[in-house]
Protein backbone atom coordinates (compact mmCIF):
# COMPACT_ATOMS: atom_id res chain seq x y z
CA UNK A 1 0.00 0.00 0.00
CA UNK A 2 0.94 3.72 -0.60
CA UNK A 3 1.72 5.60 2.44
CA UNK A 4 0.04 8.36 0.93
CA UNK A 5 -2.82 8.50 -1.77
CA UNK A 6 -5.10 5.62 -3.08
CA UNK A 7 -4.03 2.34 -4.79
CA UNK A 8 -6.42 0.56 -7.04
CA UNK A 9 -6.06 -3.35 -7.71
CA UNK A 10 -7.94 -5.10 -10.02
CA UNK A 11 -9.23 -8.67 -8.84
CA UNK A 12 -6.29 -11.31 -10.57
CA UNK A 13 -8.40 -14.04 -13.16
CA UNK A 14 -6.68 -16.41 -11.01
CA UNK A 15 -9.53 -15.40 -8.78
CA UNK A 16 -12.36 -16.48 -10.52
CA UNK A 17 -10.23 -20.46 -11.06
CA UNK A 18 -10.23 -21.24 -6.91
CA UNK A 19 -11.90 -20.88 -4.04
CA UNK A 20 -10.67 -18.39 -2.04
CA UNK A 21 -12.89 -17.82 1.79
CA UNK A 22 -11.37 -15.07 2.86
CA UNK A 23 -9.25 -11.86 2.56
CA UNK A 24 -6.41 -11.02 4.62
CA UNK A 25 -4.33 -7.54 5.01
CA UNK A 26 -0.91 -7.88 6.22
CA UNK A 27 1.77 -5.56 7.47
CA UNK A 28 5.49 -6.70 5.74
CA UNK A 29 8.68 -5.78 5.23
CA UNK A 30 10.07 -3.21 2.49
CA UNK A 31 10.51 -6.01 0.02
CA UNK A 32 7.45 -8.18 0.66
CA UNK A 33 7.03 -11.27 2.90
CA UNK A 34 11.13 -13.02 4.13
CA UNK A 35 9.09 -16.37 3.13
CA UNK A 36 5.61 -15.97 1.70
CA UNK A 37 3.53 -16.14 4.55
CA UNK A 38 2.00 -12.98 6.16
CA UNK A 39 4.51 -11.39 8.74
CA UNK A 40 1.80 -9.37 10.89
CA UNK A 41 -1.94 -9.95 10.30
CA UNK A 42 -3.56 -6.67 10.66
CA UNK A 43 -7.49 -7.68 9.42
CA UNK A 44 -9.07 -10.65 8.14
CA UNK A 45 -12.65 -10.77 6.88
CA UNK A 46 -14.93 -13.24 4.94
CA UNK A 47 -15.56 -12.47 1.19
CA UNK A 48 -18.81 -11.10 0.33
CA UNK A 49 -20.27 -10.48 -3.30
CA UNK A 50 -21.28 -6.79 -3.88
Amino acid sequence: MPKTGKLTLSKPELFDQIEIAALAVSLEPLGGSPNGSPTTVLYTSKLVTL
